[in-house]
């Protein structure tokens, strides 16, 4: 008989304890509406146990080596391998990857009919013939992929990628790549046109052009006429973010304390309420909420206090003391910009990599410390990159529990909700199958014809396709509830043609208005559809609750 590692049999025991429990109590557990939460975290000296349910230890028993998940696996060392030949421009070999990720990510396939290991421990050839049949029956991928799916779900790595790291061009791709704004194809750039093969490389050639051009090019215009095209060859060009990332590559590279993000989140919290006043709140999720020793960031999510009011950004002061008149409500797509814009003015922002409506990337610092009466200078923290989301009410709780993480955590809920006819991600849970619940009849009859549509092609699909996301998260729905069209011209630059026909401009401004009326009808049956399949949950411990799991606390899932 196979014996379970000890923290197999530690889960178990777990288990039966809170089953035993449960049952005494007769509590049954269903999908929750309200804010009130019905669970407790484990108790201190449970915590090590995770979620406590027979179903949950199947879950976290990957942990203890018993039987490991490598599913997710195959997902990152295929897109890695695509992003490779990608690089090295084998655009057959890389398409053939991104087409396998593509099919086996779409509505969870590789979750859902893929077994979590072909090889575990206690399976007889009989099981082990099934699973390898599941894997033999994945649509869309040749035979070559999927002996190499066999080995990663066997072995959890895959020789072949080792091979190709082995090669000097991707060791420098994979050093390169750690610059922000340097992908895998710009890597291949900077090592076969410039012979540059590691980030000091990079470094000492960016900093040897900035002395030439410093000392005004050593040559005359007519010389540098002639040599104009040599020498733009020769010179390494960087596009701003990229200059940027290479400025801070050493500083953010550095893992951040766990002391020191405690500082950032209370400086952040404190110029939240200064400049956008108490309807808002903010937590730092990642590592740190993990309780870790260190991060790699600093992940912001910042979200509407849902109090029933509309929160309102506080006004400046002005020159002599005075406040403007009132506080002026912020919509939600500019929530984001007027936070950003404050720290900037704070001076805790010190670059900017990208920013939308809903997202921004970029460097920041806190002030100096430890001022010495004979010091020139005082001492600065190192640069830290931040990441800050904002993310409406109803998407808080999920965005709180996936970038929480750990990533494995997260592939194991997401498993667990498929597993229930759930889709768990970060704009929330949401009932999987063919038809939207009953909820979905209080759109009203204004709505019905517009969805028919939209309800008809999931039904022919016969599982809701959770693609509808990437559609409503371009429109901007689940963060200023108005869609963003795909084309950007508004039609003011056809007057300013001049001598254009008048007609001509008149008719394309109608067209266009027209496709953009008709989107908006779309996207706003679409975003129905999906809001109707909600589970309503107001605080993380709910997501678990519908799940009918145990809370984990955050710093548990470290898995």
């Amino acid at each position: 008989m196979l014996r379970m590692p000890w923290g197999a049999t530690r889960l178990l025991r777990a288990a039966r304890r809170t089953v035993a429990s449960a049952g005494a109590q007769g509590a049954k557990r269903a999908p929750v509406t309200s804010a009130a939460p019905v669970t407790s975290p484990p108790a201190a000296g449970e915590a090590r146990a995770g979620a406590a349910s027979l179903k949950d230890v199947r879950r976290i028993s990957k942990t203890s080596n018993f039987v490991p998940d490598h599913r997710e696996k195959v997902l990152q060392i295929f897109q890695r391998l695509a992003e490779i030949n990608n690089a090295l421009q084998e655009r057959y070999k890389a398409q053939s990857y991104q087409i396998a990720v593509d099919n086996l990510k779409r509505d969870d396939f590789i979750f859902v009919h893929l077994p979590p290991n072909v090889t575990p421990p206690g399976v007889d050839d009989a099981q082990r013939a099934e699973q390898l049949n599941a894997v033999n029956a994945t649509p869309a991928v040749g035979e070559k992929l999927k002996a190499k799916i066999v080995e990663i779900l066997s072995t959890g790595d895959l020789a072949e990628l080792h091979s190709l790291q082995a090669k000097p061009i991707i060791r420098a791709i994979q050093d390169l790549t750690q610059v922000h704004g340097v992908g895998p194809r710009t890597a291949v750039t900077f090592y076969k046109k410039y012979g540059i093969k590691s980030v000091a490389e990079l470094q000492q050639r960016t900093q040897g052009q900035s002395a030439e051009t410093g000392q005004g090019g050593g040559s005359s215009k007519k010389s540098s006429r002639k040599s104009s095209t040599a020498d733009d060859d020769a010179v390494l060009h960087l596009t701003e973010a990229q200059r940027l990332g290479l400025k801070y590559y050493r500083d953010i590279m550095q893992r951040i304390p766990y002391e020191e993000v405690r500082l950032h989140e209370a400086f952040l919290k404190l110029r939240l309420r200064k400049y956008l006043g108490k309807g808002y709140e903010l937590s730092i999720c990642g590592s740190y909420r993990r309780r870790l020793p260190t991060s790699g960031d600093i992940d912001v999510l910042i979200t509407r206090k849902t109090n029933g009011k509309a929160p309102a950004a506080r006004q400046k002061k002005g020159k002599k003391g005075g406040t403007s008149s009132g506080e002026r409500v912020l919509a939600p797509q500019e929530v984001l910009a007027a936070f950003v814009e404050a720290l900037k003015q704070e001076r805790y922002i010190e670059a900017t990599l990208a920013q939308g409506s809903t997202k921004f990337m970029g460097v920041s610092r806190l002030k100096s410390y430890n001022y010495n009466a004979g010091a020139t200078s005082p001492k600065l923290y190192p640069a830290r990159r931040l990441d800050i989301r904002f993310v409406e009410p109803e998407c808080f709780p999920a965005a709180l529990l996936y970038f929480t993480g750990s990533k494995n955590f997260n592939v194991v809920m997401r498993a667990e909700a498929i597993k229930q006819n759930f889709v768990l991600n970060e704009y929330g849970l949401f009932h999987n199958g063919a038809t939207a619940p009953a909820a979905a009849e209080d759109g009203g009859k204004n709505a019905s014809n517009s969805k028919n549509k939209s309800n008809n092609n999931s039904a022919a699909r016969g599982r809701w396709n959770a693609e509808a996301f990437q559609k409503l998260v371009r429109a901007q729905y689940y963060s200023a509830k108005s869609p963003a069209f795909m084309d950007d011209d508004d039609g003011e630059n056809d007057d300013e043609g001049g001598d254009g026909d008048a007609g001509g401009r008149r008719h394309r401004k109608e067209d266009l208005e027209s496709r953009q009326r008709q989107q908006q009808h779309e996207l706003a049956a679409l975003w129905r559809e999906v809001e109707a399949r909600r589970v309503k949950v107001k605080h993380e411990r709910d997501v678990f609750d519908a799940l009918g799991m145990t809370y984990v606390q955050p710093e548990q899932r470290e898995m």
